[in-house]
């Protein structure tokens, strides 16, 4: 990718197996947003919205290692973004909020979306 242009998401088919398997390779720190839209008239503008502007948005926030977002092979939440973070701090910082709040998600499609869930995990070694 050339430096200064936008990051592309692409929305990717996994199963959960392969989501933990993915989380576990990278950073110390991973921000991962699990979210399901069962409405078919609106799940396509959730995914322009969220593909072209959200992911792209927060992937530029300084802190941001990756941001990438997939689509469940299987039953559970449909989507899952990983944002593979320096710190955990990236997420309550300034410059997440300024990018989250520059690409709000459309009124119309808030009330259309379950099973959100925000995590913020850090790896670990276990000693001994």
């Amino acid at each position: 990718m050339e430096q200064g242009s936008p990051p592309q998401a692409k929305s990717r088919c996994i199963t959960t197996e392969q989501a933990g398997n993915i989380a576990g390779t990278f950073g110390p720190v991973s921000g991962t947003i699990n979210s399901s839209c069962e409405a078919p008239a609106v799940e396509t503008a959730f995914n322009a919205w969220y593909d072209t502007e959200h992911i792209p948005a927060l992937a530029r926030v300084p802190g941001v290692l990756s941001a990438r977002r997939f689509r469940a092979a299987e039953s559970g939440p449909k989507y899952v973004a990983l944002y593979h973070l320096v710190s955990p701090d990236v997420v309550s910082g300034a410059d997440w909020k300024r990018a989250s709040e520059s690409t709000p998600m459309p009124e119309h499609i808030r009330p259309q979306i379950s099973d959100r869930l925000r995590l913020v995990c850090r790896s670990y070694h276990r000693r001994g």
